[in-house]
């Protein structure tokens, strides 16, 4: 009787062990990818902080630029930008309610998100 239980709790510890083995090889699996997804999100972060303080930088150029020009009376950069953003608010003009959804969009892309 003994001889044939043992085969039986054989099979049963073998297939804890293989069920023991999946549930590690899943852990290690879902901790690299855990990992790479931190990863990814730290590089998204350094570039998305990054392109915000370009952004940043590059409209107090603008900002500079049409000041400069308002007291000035010429362009600083090599461009008007006073006569560029005349025409930009033009075109939106022209467009009618796309232009106006398209300058709801670009107010809101500018606008600091706190």
């Amino acid at each position: 009787m003994c001889k044939r239980q043992l085969p039986h709790i054989l099979k049963y510890s073998i297939k804890t062990y293989l069920l023991h083995l999946t549930c590690l090889r899943i852990k290690v699996a879902l901790t690299q990818l855990l990992t790479k997804l931190l990863i990814m999100e730290e590089i998204m972060n350094k570039v998305t902080g990054f392109l915000g303080g370009l952004t940043t930088v590059l409209l107090s150029f603008v900002s500079l630029g049409i000041l400069a020009e308002v007291i000035f009376g010429v362009g600083v950069f090599g461009v008007s930008i006073v006569d560029n953003l005349i025409g930009m608010v033009a075109s939106f003009g022209d467009g009618g309610f796309v232009g106006l959804v398209a300058l709801i969009i670009l107010i809101q892309l500018f606008q600091n998100k706190k």
